[in-house]
């Protein structure tokens, strides 16, 4: 097991570059609701779902992880179109992320996992893969 706090430790690496690809992620996310159509499908109905749970926290019979994970960016907004584009940012922001974090759990180090979550970040695979299920 890797000791993260260690007094030679690089642990500092890591948190830049986690803050780095936040930044770039969340500038590279900013503007997908103005350059994306919304897609009528199931995910707008499950987003519906977690604005329903929210408000008078009825639990839909399918699908509960989408609900609650829709309850809980219901924070943000309660608009369902803007629910649906904030959804949309943060997985495009949160993939590179966890990609990131599965890259430097394997042993890679963190330059080569942080160039390869950008390339990720900015290429098309995060736009055009959409639901995000279908990325892996």
């Amino acid at each position: 097991m890797k000791r993260w706090f260690t007094r030679n430790s690089k642990w500092w690496l890591d948190a830049l570059a986690v803050v780095v690809l936040l930044a770039i992620g969340w500038r590279y996310a900013a503007p997908l609701p103005y350059v994306t159509d919304i897609i009528l499908a199931d995910e707008t109905r499950y987003a519906a779902h977690g604005l329903i749970v929210r408000q008078t926290g009825k639990w839909p019979y399918r699908a509960r992880s989408y609900a609650l994970w829709y309850a809980l960016l219901s924070w943000r907004t309660q608009d369902l179109m803007h629910l649906y584009d904030f959804n949309f940012q943060v997985l495009t922001v949160a993939l590179p992320l966890a990609l990131y974090a599965v890259l430097r759990a394997v042993g890679l180090p963190a330059a080569a996992a942080f160039v390869g979550s950008v390339v990720v970040l900015v290429s098309d695979l995060l736009i055009e893969a959409w639901p995000r299920v279908t990325t892996f």
